[in-house]
């Protein structure tokens, strides 16, 4: 069986394989005519067979800064006035360039058995959450899907009138944007399933490369379930009767967040969670995808002394995810001092500082320019009142979120190269930190930031079982597995619901008609919109002799 899978695999049976599957799905799910559904299987598994080729015949480290980059080709002569354009541009082009020329992290020269049915999981994963169109839509996609719809309608930079402008972290929707503006909506959103696949995938390649397991299917069902403990944490929490935990039982099945934020329900204000791989995929995959790979490129690059670049790599996550970044931070800090006292001339670069610098600075100004200060934050220190019984399940909640993981591994790191000490430490260390302050309506900070912490969380754990498993110290290795099972209960909650809903969908309308716009709208007069910000026409793309701005069912 292993040999079998460790086979190669032709190019066209690779696409064979996926059109098979495609069409099934065309067929049996969505109820497509035979032509119909062969007009869409035939693109969908040739961009999908590309994806997989791409993924495993390239190097790892340049297709995820190519994948990160990409936005910026798009945003920074989109969005800033010519001058800024030209200088930024200039000076991001050259510092990608340099990146690219001296990162590297390996690739495969065969595609095998495993990693098609890997891809396949993958498919399936990314499918039930939304992205696209397809599966079940969470109630955030609203808001996603009125993004991607303005981008498409609205001249670049947006804006909606007077003291609105569109503010937002936007890179995962723009090369997306740019498909509909030169087709149309719908072509638009389905782009979207394939774009988040090909991150998806080089995340997985990411956990697979970091933790030493193949890329597998079973390596992919691993990383879907991984998640916090919380139903330990719902056990400890409820009243110790037959009748409670039976109601919440009951309470989970139709309310997943009764599981993911059962500590904010004590502490009497929304504290957050280190939420599940799943639950951050169907939710945010705007602001994960990129986290995910950010962390699986930084902790290469730190670990294979190839820091040229890393703080580069690091501001990539400018247009994708500012609040993953301060998470993040702690990690580029450890890394710059750990180099600065053996090698600082790897630390001070042309693309550490200024190419780092200058995405750093434009988006700073851009998002200064945004509603950040609106967004409510405190120390939730502060806010804790009433007593033992709050301050244990705060306790509970470090404890169970990834306290106990962090434990199981620790001997292991300790017993590991000096790298991975420091880089397990910071981890630990920014986990303990990250909730402390909350930022955001629901705690936008600890819910999105804490995506890349989980990740690394999962790479720790998976080096750990696989050492003892190849050291006979099977028990133990089997013990890391088991207790990942206990965190496998949020992911389960989450595709169970995108199941039980498949094909509910959000409608679309334009992001000024939803009642919490605020979050994405910006002010005039702003340090942006006075020097940076390129001027055109208020009025949307309908008013210049295009289509008119939309609403989707």
């Amino acid at each position: 069986m292993t040999d079998r899978l460790s086979q190669r695999v032709s190019t066209l049976t690779i696409f064979l394989v996926l059109l098979v599957v495609d069409c099934s799905y065309q067929l049996g799910v969505r109820h497509l005519t035979w032509v119909d559904g062969l007009c869409v299987a035939v693109p969908e598994a040739a961009l999908c067979t590309a994806i997989l080729m791409l993924t495993t015949r390239l190097d790892l480290a340049r297709v995820t800064v190519c994948y990160l980059a990409l936005p910026y080709l798009l945003f920074l002569p989109s969005w800033l006035n010519l001058p800024a354009a030209l200088i930024v541009s200039t000076v991001f082009l050259y510092c990608l360039t340099r990146t690219l020329l001296v990162t590297t992290a390996g690739r495969h020269d065969t595609v095998t058995m495993r990693d098609l049915g890997a891809f396949v999981l993958v498919l399936v994963w990314v499918n039930l959450s939304g992205a696209g169109g397809y599966g079940f839509q969470t109630t955030d996609y609203a808001i996603h899907n009125a993004r991607l719809l303005d981008l498409i309608d609205y001249a670049w930079p947006v804006r909606y009138g007077k003291d609105q402008n569109f503010v937002f972290y936007m890179g995962y929707f723009l090369p997306s944007a740019v498909v509909g503006k030169l087709t149309s909506y719908a072509v638009a959103l389905r782009s979207m399933y394939v774009w988040t696949v090909l991150g998806a995938v080089l995340a997985l390649r990411w956990m697979s490369h970091s933790s030493g397991w193949r890329f597998s299917a079973g390596l992919v069902a691993v990383f879907a379930l991984f998640g916090p403990m919380d139903i330990l944490n719902v056990l400890t929490l409820s009243p110790r009767s037959a009748a409670s935990l039976g109601n919440a039982s009951a309470e989970m099945l139709s309310n997943p967040d009764v599981l993911d934020f059962r500590t904010s329900d004590y502490l009497g204000f929304f504290l957050g969670n280190f939420l599940s791989n799943t639950y951050q995929l169907y939710w945010s995959p705007h602001q994960v995808i990129s986290g995910w790979l950010a962390a699986g490129l930084m902790t290469h690059l730190f670990l294979m002394k190839q820091t040229t670049s890393f703080v580069f790599v690091y501001s990539l996550l400018c247009v994708w995810a500012p609040l993953v970044m301060i998470a993040l931070l702690p990690f580029v800090i450890t890394a710059a001092a750990f180099h600065w006292f053996h090698d600082r001339c790897s630390v001070i670069t042309i693309e550490n500082s200024l190419g780092a610098g200058s995405l750093a600075a434009v988006f700073v100004i851009f998002y200064a320019a945004g509603s950040g200060s609106a967004n409510p934050s405190f120390w939730i220190m502060g806010a804790l009142e009433g007593g033992y019984r709050k301050a244990w399940a705060l306790v509970l909640f470090y404890l169970f979120a990834w306290g106990v993981y962090a434990a199981a591994v620790t001997p292991f790191v300790w017993r590991s190269e000096s790298r991975y000490r420091v880089w397990f430490s910071c981890l630990v260390v920014t986990m303990g930190l990250l909730p402390l302050w909350s930022f955001g309506e629901w705690s936008d900070l600890l819910c999105r930031g804490s995506a890349p912490l989980m990740f690394l969380l999962l790479v720790f754990i998976l080096r750990a079982t696989r050492h003892y498993w190849s050291g006979n110290r099977r028990a133990t290795a089997v013990g890391l597995l088991c207790l990942l099972l206990s965190g496998a209960g949020s992911a389960l909650l989450q595709i169970r619901m995108a199941l039980l809903n498949y094909g509910r969908t959000r409608s679309v309308r334009s992001i000024v008609t939803y009642s919490h716009a605020y979050p994405n709208l910006g002010p005039d007069d702003t340090l942006f919109e006075k020097l940076l910000r390129r001027s055109l026409p208020e009025r949307p793309r309908s008013e210049r002799g295009g289509a008119p701005p939309r609403q989707h069912p």
